[in-house]
């Protein structure tokens, strides 16, 4: 998915964020990528920065660890 706001996909990527975790592998854009592909990048930077941090809204609502 891409609502034009900036991020993409099902999991919200910004475009750095992608590319910084290897996403170019599979796609230019992470709306492009599939969704094991996306959570491939996202299990990266979830296990890079220690927790769930990276989707703050979602982390809180659901009480883990940012």
């Amino acid at each position: 998915m891409n609502t034009g706001n900036g991020y993409y996909g099902g999991l919200q990527f910004n475009k750095g964020t992608w590319d910084a975790y290897g996403g170019q592998q599979y796609a230019e854009y992470p709306h492009q990528a599939t969704r094991e592909q996306q959570i491939a990048i996202a299990t990266k930077l979830r296990d890079a920065n220690g927790g769930y941090g990276a989707w703050p809204h979602c982390s809180r609502k659901l009480g883990l660890p940012q």
